[in-house]
């Protein structure tokens, strides 16, 4: 009996250690199992990354042949650095990955029973990384690069233009900065258009600046300094000036103050459509590389929110708003008794011009009632409402006494 015991005891500690064996073959089995997925998934980045590389070289000829030609294509220049940037995207995503599988590996390590592999997947992640890295930088520095020869082309591209429309137009102050180049074409037409029309010549011919809303505002703080800077002992320096000059502020009855740069900005950016000029905001055209996905854009915002007139979400319409902003501030539409009735005794401005004229109508802010008016008659001329009618054949009336009083001084 106590032989069969020690016999069965026996038995059962066999089987426990073979179970033990078959249990660290599974183990070696599936380690190495796993192992081999993670060899091959670290040769596939390596390949992954060689691609990569093969392509941003590829790339980098081609940047090199378009910069060689006399004339640069910037829309192909701009394409090349959205291929670069996708591509870095992939790479740091690898990148990622590479960093996950090297920290299984240290997990898992209990599990490796060949050391061969095991020390040959480290070898090529470590590889891996190295490429990557300068893959990375060689393609940020590369993107970095296309992005100051688009911008310098631009630039250059920009001064023509602005030469241009100041050569046509002899307003002094041109400024595109800041805006794509798309629309400061168009907005030079625009101009051109004006200036060649003898109906609105003659207010061009006083418009003291046409350009980017940035640019103007630096414009309108020199010549604002200009005025005060002859009240400072510190002329010549108007840094200084600025600190030392009491003006009237305008919004504390007569008290004295000495405006901050930020005081004087806000003022600016408040009174810039009552100066003499058009200014045209660069920050409404971020990230649109086209004026047709701009203008798409625009429109499914206006159908949608309806917050200007029907048709006028194009830039041209926005030009001919801003186009009765200046002409106001030389003939004061926003103060004539017959437009200020027309608008007052419509009880629909919200359905046919939109919420931002319904809004300003109920602020008192007709200049905003009435450009939004003239904008509409400007774009939808025989299409557009009756209360834009209304509005713009008195202010056509208006500009047509102004010309002639202008053309019987010049004959005088």
């Amino acid at each position: 009996s106590l032989y069969n015991s020690k016999t069965q005891q026996m038995k059962e500690e066999q089987k426990r250690e073979k179970e033990k064996v078959e249990q660290k073959k599974e183990n070696v089995v599936s380690g190495n199992s796993e192992l081999e997925s993670k060899r091959k998934q670290a040769e596939n980045y390596g390949k992954e990354i060689d691609n990569i590389g093969s392509k941003i070289d590829s790339i980098q000829a081609e940047i090199k042949s378009e910069i060689e030609k006399e004339s640069q294509n910037i829309n192909l220049l701009e394409s090349k650095e959205n291929e670069l940037k996708e591509l870095l995207n992939k790479l740091q995503n690898i990148e990622e990955k590479m960093k996950q599988l090297q920290s299984s590996l240290t997990v898992d390590s209990k599990y490796v029973r060949d050391d061969d592999v095991f020390s040959y997947i480290k070898r090529q992640l470590d590889n891996n990384n190295h490429k990557c890295q300068d893959f990375i930088g060689a393609c940020g520095d590369l993107v970095k690069f296309i992005i100051e020869v688009i911008n310098s082309k631009k630039i250059l591209k920009l001064e023509k233009i602005e030469n241009d429309t100041k050569t046509v137009t002899k307003i002094p102050n041109i400024s595109y900065k800041g805006l794509p180049i798309y629309v400061a074409e168009k907005c030079d037409e625009f101009i051109q258009g004006l200036y060649k029309d003898k109906t609105y010549r003659p207010f061009v011919e006083q418009m003291k600046f046409f350009g980017s809303l940035n640019d103007g505002l630096y414009f309108l703080r020199n010549n604002y300094f200009d005025v005060l800077e002859n009240q400072s002992p510190n002329k010549n320096n108007k840094e200084t000036a600025i600190k030392e000059i009491s003006i009237k502020n305008t919004y504390k009855n007569s008290e004295l103050f000495v405006p901050s740069k930020e005081q004087i900005n806000q003022e600016l950016i408040k009174t810039a459509s009552q100066s003499q000029g058009i200014y045209i905001n660069p920050d409404i055209f971020v990230n649109i590389k086209n004026l047709e996905e701009w203008e798409e854009k625009s429109k499914k915002k206006n159908d949608k929110n309806f917050i200007h007139p029907k048709n006028c979400h194009t830039l041209k319409a926005k030009l001919n708003h801003e186009l009765c902003h200046y002409l106001d501030n030389i003939l004061h539409f926003s103060s004539d008794t017959q437009i200020i009735n027309y608008i007052n005794q419509h009880n629909s401005i919200g359905n046919d011009l939109g919420y931002y004229a319904e809004k300003s109508k109920k602020d008192k802010k007709y200049r905003e009632v009435i450009a939004e008016a003239w904008s509409d008659f400007r774009t939808n001329e025989g299409n557009a409402k009756e209360i834009s009618k209304k509005i713009s054949e008195r202010i056509i009336e208006m500009i047509n006494d102004f010309n002639a009083k202008q053309g019987g001084k010049n004959n005088g």
